[in-house]
């Protein structure tokens, strides 16, 4: 202001918080996360079977991890086969009944058992091994250590992050340390 209160210049400060929000909202949702798989982990100390394990690694990924499209394969006992043991009504409804994949196949999840290593495909499209996957369009493979594989999937390309990633891979740990 002047000398006669005037008015002569304005400052205005503006901060945008978005970024802070949105760490706020990931940090929150990591939370939320591991939360819930440490409440699977009690669930996977009562396990009675092969298909319990399945059953609850499953519903862990869809209720609480909010991967609705999980699958989780074993191998058979003859080591040649991974046949899917639970799947999600959601993985069925999108891309089918799922098949059982030899051990020495193309298939991601043949892939992933045979090396033990985690697998993300951002675009089914890519991957030509002759299967059907339906709407299905990205997937994320883990192995469940010697006896299988879980696979969880997305209807779009490139849909997990690294958050989606480490914690798929917490639960892959428990169900194969429940087996």
């Amino acid at each position: 202001t002047d000398d006669d209160g005037t008015v002569t210049r304005f400052a205005s400060f503006h901060h945008d918080v978005t970024d802070s929000k949105r760490r706020e909202r990931d940090l929150e949702r990591r939370q939320q996360r591991f939360e819930s798989l440490h409440e699977a982990s009690r669930q996977f100390m009562n396990a009675e079977s092969i298909t319990d394990v399945a059953r609850i690694a499953t519903d862990a990924a869809k209720h609480t991890l909010d991967f609705p499209i999980t699958v989780l394969r074993f191998v058979d006992t003859g080591g040649e086969q991974l046949r899917p043991t639970a799947a999600t009504a959601e993985s069925v409804a999108e891309a089918g009944e799922r098949p059982d994949y030899r051990v020495d196949d193309a298939a991601p999840a043949a892939t992933v058992y045979r090396t033990g290593e985690t697998r993300i495909y951002d675009d089914f499209d890519e991957v030509d091994d002759g299967y059907d996957r339906g709407d299905l369009r990205s997937g994320m493979y883990l192995p469940l250590e010697e006896y299988g594989v879980m696979s969880i999937c997305d209807t779009e390309p490139a849909a997990f992050d690294e958050t989606d990633l480490q914690t798929a891979g917490v639960l892959a740990k428990l169900a194969a340390g429940a087996v």
